[in-house]
């Protein structure tokens, strides 16, 4: 249905200075109708306190009514009333949903509490042409997928007066409005990229397919096998600004706080020490990605299987399932705002397999992530570095070296991968030597510990001694197959 408005209604062209949703809704019962036919607005809640008053005095006058109400439940109710009756102003652009029908108004009254009902007077736009949820942009669409009674939208009160100015042509104003469309398209890997990056570009395109459908990815395998590098190169490959994309971290300290929102100490002017709640990396790049939605978002999260997954991600499990919902998180900020993830906002882990810790990921993470291996053992990755030598200009030595040491390894998860051995170091013996002592045995160590000996098959002198004799065997046998020169047969 296309937006069409009452041209006596005038109230809405002046510019808006805020901007909330109002689900009118008790025991289930839609009350929309009858709102824009009186010409209010209203919410359903039996705390009678001064109209703007404080989130304190209002989660105190819960508190009394009810002293059993829990935490969260407390802060979301006293946050929802909060909105109403001190955050909303006189002025400010309200849009009712009725199913999938818009009403928007301007607020025209102060809050007033009668008989359990919290009440705006509100001067409504189009009583009778309610604008389709079809006609919205995809930032506003996510916002109405949130289910809070009220929701400060504030930051689409543009879009709002837009969708309720009153034109000479109705069409005309309703195309300055986004059409609604999915997660952006992802941008296709190409020939120079694929080239620049030594991998197959048909494998690297398979990777950004999967991702653009699952949303979420976990590239694991043994080290040096490149699966932080690709996940910033793809990263920056996919997103139109290094704004768009960020790179956490997961250690075994690391918390839902952390990543997610939790409170942090902070000093104020009178140097009193107080804690605010805080946004973490995640809550703060779904936040851009949402206000941003025609562009794709990208968080890497390093070493995912190294932190206490349940207890980082807690409600996420939910969303990352179901990116169409929302919920109230855990902290809540009162009860501020239900949360939800993006569409356009893509999340990318890697996970190391030598310490065996993927066999440890639980069946919720598996279902909700796609897994993509990098394994030096299979193609592509397993041919990175002779790709990368022979670009170089360089003798495919140190990619028969790794490949011995992998056979001997003999250990899919404890396989060494290529990007050891892709340095300017790896052109010489004694490059090759410091590489060996200082980066790949103390791993093999690592693996080994507590078994004597067991790594001294993996040295170095030990695995250029096998590569050149099998060098030698190859010669040797070329030169029996060679035809004889010119002085060979002559009597």
């Amino acid at each position: 249905m296309r937006p069409t408005w009452d041209k006596a209604a005038t109230t809405l062209v002046q510019s808006a200075a805020g901007a909330w949703i109002v689900r009118m809704k008790r025991e289930g019962v839609r009350e929309v109708a009858d709102a824009v036919h009186r010409g209010d607005c209203r919410i359903f809640w039996f705390i009678d306190v001064a109209p703007g008053s404080s989130l304190a005095k209002i989660r105190q006058a819960f508190t009394d009514a009810d002293p059993d109400m829990g935490a969260n439940l407390l802060g979301n109710h006293a946050g929802q009333v909060h909105r109403f009756i001190t955050g909303m102003q006189v002025g400010d652009l309200v849009l009712a949903p009725d199913g999938a029908e818009l009403y928007i108004g301007r607020v025209s009254s102060d809050a007033r509490y009668v008989e359990g009902e919290w009440t705006r007077d509100v001067a409504w736009t189009n009583p009778t042409e309610p604008v389709g949820r079809d006609s919205v942009s995809p930032a506003l669409y996510s916002r109405l997928r949130t289910m809070l009674t009220v929701t400060d939208i504030a930051d689409l009160a543009d879009e709002l007066t837009r969708l309720a100015k009153i034109a000479d042509d109705p069409d005309e104003a309703a195309e300055e409005i986004a059409p609604i469309t999915g997660a952006p398209t992802l941008r296709r890997i190409d020939t120079d990229t694929a080239r620049e990056l030594n991998l197959d570009r048909n494998w690297l395109q398979e990777i950004v397919d999967l991702l653009g459908r699952k949303r979420q990815l976990i590239l694991f395998g043994p080290p040096g096998t490149g699966k932080t590098y690709l996940a910033e190169r793809l990263a920056e490959h996919l997103t139109n600004d290094p704004a768009h994309y960020r790179v956490v971290q997961f250690h075994p300290s690391y918390s839902y706080e952390d990543f997610v929102e939790g409170f942090r100490p902070a000093a104020r002017a009178d140097g009193d020490m107080v804690y605010e709640l805080r946004p973490g990396p995640l809550k703060r790049l779904a936040d851009e990605a949402r206000a941003d939605p025609s562009n794709p978002y990208l968080l890497i999260v390093d070493e995912i299987n190294r932190g206490n997954l349940a207890r980082i991600f807690g409600e996420l499990y939910y969303l990352l399932e179901y990116r169409e919902r929302s919920i109230v998180l855990q902290y809540g900020g009162g009860g501020d705002d239900e949360f939800s993830l993006p569409e356009n906002l893509y999340l990318v882990g890697t996970m190391n397999t030598a310490d065996r810790s993927i066999a440890l990921v639980d069946a919720a993470i598996r279902r909700r992530f796609g897994f993509v291996e990098f394994s030096p053992l299979e193609s592509p990755v397993g041919e990175l570095l002779r790709t990368w030598l022979r670009r170089k200009g360089r003798d495919d030595r140190p990619a028969r070296l790794l490949d011995e040491l992998n056979r001997r390894l003999d250990d899919r998860d404890l396989a060494i991968g290529p990007s050891y051995l892709m340095s300017p170091d790896s052109g010489d013996e004694a490059g090759l030597e410091r590489i060996w002592r200082y980066e790949i045995m103390p791993l093999l160590d690592e693996q080994f510990h507590g078994r004597p000996g067991a790594t001294e098959r993996f040295s170095l002198p030990a695995l250029l001694a096998a590569i050149d004799s099998d060098a030698d065997v190859v010669t040797a046998g070329r030169n029996e197959n060679a035809a004889p020169d010119d002085d060979q047969g002559r009597i």
